[in-house]
């Protein structure tokens, strides 16, 4: 072999490693970008976090004992724990709205009152128009846990809507997305607020 051929067996040789380097740094590289393409799909930015909402509302005291009011306003001997009530409610909160029923795997708004209070013995009929005639009417400044607020859902100022009031401005219902919590400042309801009823003295 001569000298002009070593030289060029040489330099393919060189070629050859060369272009192997290359291929292992560029597979190499791939499966860097890969991996941090993966992990960046599977652990989501800080902007793209979704912060669920939470249905806890501010501790309140429940210690005191009411008395269960009747249609004309007058009250019955019968007494009631107001905190076992909304810890009752509270446990149906997800549970899917359905119109014309009263759980208890599904609610209209009317439903889920009649539902709840009947547990404590209180009865109301199945009819939000007809639930705001029991009770003695209170102001919103003067709402207590258990109380019942009304509103007008329905655009003609008719009472078409129920919940109970739990404390701190929250109130519990059946809203046409389920059983849930709301808040009585939210512009929705607050600009829907009809009146409130006491059941429970």
């Amino acid at each position: 072999m001569s000298m002009a051929e070593t030289e060029v067996l040489k330099m393919y040789r060189f070629i050859r490693k060369v272009l192997l380097l290359s291929t292992i740094f560029t597979i190499m590289f791939i499966c860097i970008l890969h991996v941090k393409w993966a992990y960046a799909v599977s652990e989501p930015s800080a902007k793209a976090k979704v912060k669920i909402a939470s249905t806890e509302t501010k501790k309140v005291n429940y210690k005191k004992k009411y008395k269960v009011a009747s249609r004309s306003g007058s009250s019955l001997s019968t007494f009631k724990n107001v905190g076992n009530v909304i810890d009752y409610a509270c446990k149906y909160i997800g549970a899917r709205y359905k119109y014309g029923t009263a759980g208890p795997a599904a609610f209209d708004c009317s439903g889920f009152i009649m539902f709840v209070m009947g547990n404590y013995g209180i009865s109301l009929p199945h009819s939000v128009y007809s639930q705001k005639d029991y009770g003695k009417t209170v102001s919103r400044g003067d709402l207590m846990p258990g109380d019942l607020v009304y509103f007008t859902t329905s655009g003609n100022g008719k009472i078409s809507h129920v919940g109970i009031y739990i404390g701190d401005g929250n109130f519990i219902h059946a809203s046409l997305k389920g059983v849930m919590i709301s808040n009585l400042s939210q512009r929705y309801y607050s600009s829907r607020y009809v009146t409130a009823k006491r059941i429970i003295n």
